[in-house]
């Protein structure tokens, strides 16, 4: 396998990452896209995106007529955030460690999001966030090793994305239900 198809592996089990926690925390987005190298000009890298309508740990739900916290809506945006770095490390079967100097593919944008996120939602201390960001990754982490079949759901939307370049909400939807039998 060469590095260039390595490399649209991982963005594929990237992206799939992030939409599977999505759909597991019953976050709605657009679509999951793969975005082709040619935009970036740079040969053998591709990137990708999850189409979200919007930032979602300041939105409100009033589902079952409890409104959830902050918190937890930050939290969970944090897991979305941390799945694509945690399933690159799981496709290449490599235990997902986080430390401060770490560079992941592509993966540094999504942990600088997370950074960024915590300065605003939590503090400004760098050991405060780092211990944060090490939890969120716990959490991940134990999402898909926890769930075997969110892993297999990963892996065919990484699959579909392989040969479609993107998925919708719905048809991402789809394949989570008929894996987990939903």
């Amino acid at each position: 396998m060469t590095n260039a198809m390595k490399n649209n592996n991982l963005v594929h089990i990237h992206e799939a990452g992030h939409a599977v926690a999505a759909l597991h925390f019953g976050v709605s987005f657009k679509s999951v896209d793969i975005i082709p190298e040619y935009i970036y000009h740079v040969p053998g890298h591709s990137s990708g995106g999850l189409r979200r309508c919007e930032l979602s740990f300041i939105e409100r739900s009033y589902a079952d007529g409890i409104e959830p916290s902050i918190e937890g809506y930050f939290k969970r945006d944090c897991i979305i955030l941390m799945a694509g770095i945690v399933c690159e490390a799981k496709y290449k079967n490599k235990k997902f460690i986080l430390c401060p100097d770490m560079i992941i593919d592509d993966g540094m944008s999504d942990l600088q999001s997370i950074s960024e996120l915590s300065k605003i939602a939590i503090c400004n201390d760098t050991d405060v966030i780092g211990a944060y960001m090490n939890y969120v990754a716990s959490l991940t982490v134990f999402l898909f090793n926890g769930n075997p079949g969110l892993w297999q759901v990963c892996k065919e939307i990484a699959t579909k994305l392989l040969s479609r370049k993107s998925l919708t909400h719905k048809e991402c939807l789809r394949i989570y239900n008929e894996i987990l039998n939903l």
